[in-house]
C-alpha cells in the first residue's frame, strides 16, 4: 500500500490511503488492491462532541454502520472513556475448481471394446467466517483523515484512518463507510475521546487542507526558481479546506506565516495553534512564492480545540481528612492485573472480571498458584467485576479462597495467611 502524508488536524503525518493516491477520478471500477484504484482526500477537522458520554453514545449507535479495513462487519462493539473494543466477523465466500476424472468405453464391430477417459472441470463454493478483535486506547489517537474511494466497486467507499503512537511506534487503523455523512460523526466521536485523554498538554492543530512536499525537496526549490533552503512546497490542496478558499494551490511555496519563518509543514501547524491560541477563529497572514513573484495570502482557520476543556479530567485537590486511627493496610496480592475487555469477557462467557497480567516472584498470589492469564471471578466468595472491587476485596486479614477461569475452566485455589 502507497502512505502520502498529509498536512491534516492532529500533525502532519502519514496516513495510509490505498494502493495508488491521486486526486482525480477513474472511470474504471476498482476493488482495493486494483491498479486502477483511487483515493481522495476529503478535507476534516475534528468537531469536539459536548462530552464523552455523547461520544461513546455516538461509537454505539452507529457501531453497524462501518467496517474495518479488510470488511469486517463489527458484531458488538464496548466504548468507554479509555478503551474502545471491537468485535468483527470477515464473512467470505471461496470458489474452488477442480478437474474431475470419468472413464469408459466404446462396443465396436465384433464386440471390441475401445476404452476412454475424460472429464470435466467442477466448482465448488466455501463459506467461512473470519473473527476478528479490535482493541483501540483513544488516548494513543494522534491524528484523524478522512477520504473516499469513488471508483470502488463495494458498497463501503468512504472511511477514515486513525494515527495512533505506542511506545514511540506509530500504526494505523481504518474503518470504511457507506457514506460520509457516517465517516464525519465517527471520527468526531474518536477525536472526543482522544481530546479526553489529552492530560499532558496536548491539543489538535488547525487543519489548513494541504499535502506538503516532502521529496527531494532541494531539487524542487530549484526547478521553481526558490533561491532559500526552506519553506513548505505545496503538493496537492484538499476541495473545500481552507487552502482552497484562499486560493492556495500547487507548487505555491509557504515561507512565512504570521510574521514567523516556514520551514515545512509541521512548523506551519504549530505558528496556526500559536496563532489561534483559545480563539475560535482568526485570519493566518501567509507569505507566498508563487511563479517568481511573492504574494500576500491570508487563510481563516477555525480551532478544533473549541470545548476541550468540559472534556479534560478535572484535577480536585483533595480536602485536609480528619485524623484518624491508622487502619492496617490490605492484603498485598503481588499481581499487576486489569479489567477484562468486553471481547474476552464474551469469549470466557462472562459478564466482566479481572485478567491477572503478571505475578510478582515470592508474593501471596504465587503461594495460592494464580497464573499470569487467569481471569479473577471472586475472592472468599465476593465476586470480582473490576479492578475497584478486587481492591475492596483484599481487606485485612486472610485469603480463604480464590476463585479463577483458567483456560476454559473455573478452578478454585486454596488461600493463605496473610503476608
Amino acid at each position: 500500500m502507497l502512505a502520502q502524508k498529509w498536512f491534516s488536524s492532529g500533525r502532519a503525518f502519514w496516513a495510509v490511503l490505498g494502493a495508488v493516491a491521486s486526486l482525480g477520478f477513474a472511470a474504471a471500477a476498482a476493488d482495493l488492491g486494483d491498479s486502477d484504484l483511487v483515493s481522495q482526500q476529503v478535507y476534516y477537522q475534528p468537531t469536539l462532541m459536548s462530552s464523552t458520554d455523547e461520544a461513546v453514545s455516538a461509537l454505539n449507535a452507529l457501531h453497524t454502520s462501518y467496517s474495518d479495513w479488510r470488511g469486517g462487519v463489527p458484531e458488538g462493539l464496548f466504548a468507554s472513556r479509555t478503551h474502545v473494543d471491537i468485535h468483527t466477523n470477515i464473512h467470505a465466500t471461496q470458489q474452488n475448481s477442480q478437474w474431475v476424472p470419468s472413464w469408459g468405453g466404446v462396443i465396436g464391430p465384433g464386440g471390441s471394446y475401445t476404452p476412454y477417459s475424460g472429464g470435466s472441470m467442477q466448482t465448488t463454493q466455501s463459506e467461512n467466517d473470519s473473527p476478528a478483535d479490535i482493541s483501540l486506547v483513544p488516548g494513543e489517537i494522534e491524528g484523524i483523515t478522512l477520504w473516499s474511494y469513488p471508483n470502488l466497486e463495494r458498497e463501503y467507499k468512504f472511511g477514515f484512518a486513525l494515527q495512533l503512537a505506542h511506545g514511540g511506534a506509530r500504526s494505523f487503523l481504518s474503518f470504511r463507510t457507506s457514506t460520509i455523512d457516517v465517516a464525519r460523526p465517527l471520527a468526531d466521536a474518536f477525536a472526543t475521546l482522544a481530546a479526553a485523554n489529552f492530560t499532558d498538554g496536548r491539543r489538535f492543530s488547525p487543519s489548513l487542507g494541504i499535502k506538503a512536499q516532502t521529496e527531494d525537496l532541494p531539487s524542487q526549490y530549484s526547478r521553481l526558481n526558490w533561491a532559500q533552503a526552506t519553506g513548505m512546497i505545496i503538493d496537492a490542496v484538499t476541495d473545500e479546506s481552507p487552502a482552497a478558499a484562499a486560493g492556495l494551490t500547487h507548487d505555491d511555496i509557504v515561507y512565512e506565516a504570521d510574521g514567523k519563518p516556514v520551514t515545512d509543514a509541521p512548523s506551519v501547524s504549530k505558528i496556526a495553534s500559536d496563532f489561534l491560541g483559545d480563539k475560535p477563529e482568526g485570519r493566518l497572514d501567509l507569505k507566498v512564492f508563487r511563479g517568481g513573484q511573492t504574494i500576500p495570502v491570508q487563510v481563516v482557520i477555525t480551532n478544533p480545540n473549541i470545548g476541550i476543556e468540559k472534556l479534560l479530567p478535572v484535577q480536585v485537590a483533595p480536602a485536609p481528612a480528619a485524623p484518624v486511627a491508622s487502619a492496617p493496610a490490605p492484603l498485598q496480592l503481588g499481581v499487576s492485573a486489569r479489567n477484562l475487555t468486553a471481547a474476552e469477557a464474551k469469549k470466557a462467557g462472562l459478564a466482566s472480571g479481572v485478567l491477572i497480567v503478571a505475578v510478582d516472584a515470592g508474593s501471596l498470589a504465587q503461594q495460592m498458584e494464580l497464573k499470569s492469564g487467569d481471569y479473577l471471578l471472586e475472592i472468599n466468595g465476593a465476586k470480582i467485576t473490576d479492578m475497584d472491587g478486587m481492591k475492596q476485596a483484599l481487606t485485612p486479614g486472610t485469603l480463604d479462597v480464590a476463585k479463577v477461569w483458567r483456560k476454559g475452566k473455573v478452578l478454585i485455589l486454596n488461600g493463605v495467611s496473610k503476608m
